[in-house]
């Protein structure tokens, strides 16, 4: 199956801090005309890779009692999950899969998928899978990552918790105000060494937590 925005694979360790997507050959590009929404996808996920930073340095400053081998997960995206389709544009999202690839990475994904069941209705996803993650809790997880959507000036209306599909796993979403088209944020976490964030666009926010159910068995496996 053609997968070309999940992340290549490279070995690394510890994970650099991630080049910002929207420098480069990409710049200035839009999703459907909104290249202001695909920049706050790509800033939601440079905060949350700071959780993974964070959890490094934790990690050298105290012995921690998590297993050699962490659960971690795999990503694959493919063609359709349902009513949705891979974009024909993905050059954005290849961007970010070359950045989470460049900062260690190896087990990332990003891509954009279409809704054809109703015309401007999008879906953007990008998450990485790292064992650092184990020394965060899931609530703190989605705390920074809802966090960074307020410190980049987005009113968020009251959270919500999603069905996340996984046993262990937590998900949360919450309404983006004041946007012409109508959009949800939503983050995704295992519990224990993953993480996604989703931007719902053209969705009503009770609409998002079916899709994310389609979405998350297609997207994550284990190993």
């Amino acid at each position: 199956m053609h997968e070309p925005s999940v992340a290549p694979q490279q070995a690394a360790s510890e994970p650099a801090a991630p080049a910002d997507p929207d420098q480069g050959p990409h710049h200035g590009a839009g999703l459907g005309g909104a290249p202001r929404r695909r920049r706050r996808l790509w800033l939601y996920l440079a905060g949350a890779l700071t959780l993974v930073l964070a959890g490094l340095c934790v990690a050298g400053a105290v012995k921690s009692d998590r297993d050699a081998d962490p659960e971690l997960v795999s990503f694959v995206a493919p063609d359709r999950i349902g009513a949705l389709g891979r974009a024909a544009d993905q050059a954005p999202a290849q961007a970010m899969a070359d950045a989470l690839g460049d900062s260690g990475l190896d087990r990332s994904v990003a891509v954009v998928y279409n809704d054809s069941s109703s015309p401007g209705r999008r879906v953007l996803i990008a998450g990485f899978s790292h064992w650092a993650l184990t020394l965060l809790s899931p609530d703190h997880v989605l705390d920074s990552y809802f966090a960074d959507a307020a410190d980049n000036d987005d009113e968020l209306g009251d959270r919500f918790d999603v069905d996340p599909v996984r046993r262990g796993a937590k998900a949360q979403c919450a309404e983006v105000l004041g946007e012409a088209e109508r959009t949800t944020e939503c983050g995704w976490t295992t519990g224990k060494s993953a993480f996604i964030a989703f931007v719902f666009i053209g969705y009503a926010p009770e609409d998002c937590a079916a899709v994310l159910r389609q979405i998350v068995p297609a997207v994550v496996h284990n190993g």
